[in-house]
């Protein structure tokens, strides 16, 4: 992606499991045909990824129709 890790804004995230520090970059993401730019927090270790807390869940609704359709608007 060549973003440069430590050039971001660091911030520390609290959770369940305890504190992680991650580095903000704000990045160009296409989920689908929609195309937004979001703050993505990159950390220095491996964890399971986690998308959109910072902009994309929260400028956007996902609804469940059935079992067959998902609809996400942003």
């Amino acid at each position: 992606m060549g973003i440069k890790l430590l050039r971001g804004k660091r911030r520390t995230f609290h959770g369940l499991g305890g504190t992680l520090d991650a580095y903000l970059h704000r990045v160009s993401l296409q989920i689908g045909q929609m195309k937004v730019k979001a703050r993505v927090a990159f950390p220095r270790v491996e964890i399971p990824n986690i998308v959109g807390r910072l902009d994309v869940l929260r400028n956007s609704s996902i609804l469940l129709r059935d079992e067959t359709e998902v609809c996400f608007e942003y």
